[in-house]
């Protein structure tokens, strides 16, 4: 029917194809079985396909024999997607600058959507061998996160393995990457290196959701609650230069803390409370001062200090 109505197509310019179907392949990673319309595609060219890019690293014919290029109505195996693309995918070769463009206006998208997510949220990017698994494990943490006070905000979810784009993309958008069934490319794992970007990779999917879920308990605000750990009495006050107003106390009960803070009592009578900046025993800086032992401290903004005052010590712990 082709011969009968003299359709023809133009071997000039850049590919533009259709994705037929796609899959993942040892060794050549994410693979998809392209059909083109126009144009020539050679091994090298820089690609942008659905909602993913790349650049083609080997092209295979039927019977598996390695083309350098391939023109119009040949369907053939193409390796070099940074993700599985969709069947009925358009696919179009293109300038090494237009795939940039393309990456960038990626990363913006992503970029906003984790500017947009609830403030606290965790923000990741999974990377699974096939798409079914994506789908299960989307599934997945959308309950798990649903379930919790902190969110988790899916940034970008792809089938193959983590490669550059990955980490560049979890680096702009302050994410971490996990991984299902699939590896890291080398270059990308040197990349998260240097960028400091957290790649976790597992093989069973409710160890991935454990992690996640343990992630989640452990970014929940802690709300913190005032203790009282000790009492002392102020027995001698010192001006020593370059420290300030030092009390010298008696720690009658529990402990006094470095990085805790005061109440100054006078009688009934509250006098102040600020932060203890300095706490020293026998002329030493010590972290804490215990029951039985004296003592000199200086207290943010109080210098009124008069013998038989009565201080207690507080620190900030978690609430139960």
């Amino acid at each position: 029917q082709a011969q009968l109505l003299e359709l023809k197509a133009s071997y000039k310019g850049f590919a533009h194809c259709y994705v037929l179907e796609s899959k993942l392949e040892r060794g050549r990673g994410a693979v998809a079985t392209l059909i083109c319309q126009h144009g020539m595609l050679k091994v090298g060219d820089y690609f942008v396909c659905g909602e993913t890019t790349g650049r083609v690293s080997s092209i295979k014919d039927s019977n598996g024999k390695n083309l350098q290029e391939v023109g119009p109505s040949i369907p053939v195996s193409v390796a070099g997607f940074n993700d599985l693309p969709e069947a009925g995918d358009l696919f179009n070769a293109v300038e090494k600058a237009d795939i940039r463009k393309a990456m960038h206006q990626q990363e913006q998208q992503a970029t906003i959507a984790a500017r947009g997510s609830q403030e606290g949220n965790i923000n990741i990017l999974v990377k699974v061998d096939t798409n079914s698994s994506k789908e299960a494990l989307l599934d997945s943490i959308h309950k798990i996160s649903k379930k919790s006070e902190v969110g988790i905000n899916v940034i970008h979810a792809g089938v193959g393995g983590i490669n550059e784009s990955d980490v560049e993309l979890a680096y702009n958008t302050g994410a971490f990457i996990v991984g299902l069934h699939i590896k890291a490319e080398s270059n990308a794992s040197s990349l998260a290196q240097r960028r400091s970007v957290t790649i976790e990779l597992y093989d069973i999917i409710y160890k991935l959701l454990e992690a996640l879920q343990e992630r989640l308990e452990n970014a929940k605000e802690i709300e913190m609650v005032r203790s009282k750990i000790g009492e002392a009495t102020v027995r001698a006050v010192f001006d020593i230069k370059g420290v300030g107003i030092v009390a010298g106390s008696y720690v009658q009960d529990g402990r006094f803390a470095r990085n805790g803070s005061a109440v100054v009592w006078r009688g009934r009578e509250k006098i102040g409370e600020g932060k203890i900046t300095s706490l020293q025993r026998d002329k030493k800086t010590v972290k804490e001062v215990h029951s039985g032992y004296e003592c000199g401290f200086v207290v943010e903004g109080i210098t009124d200090w008069q013998v038989d005052d009565r201080v207690e010590c507080f620190i900030e712990v978690p609430k139960k």
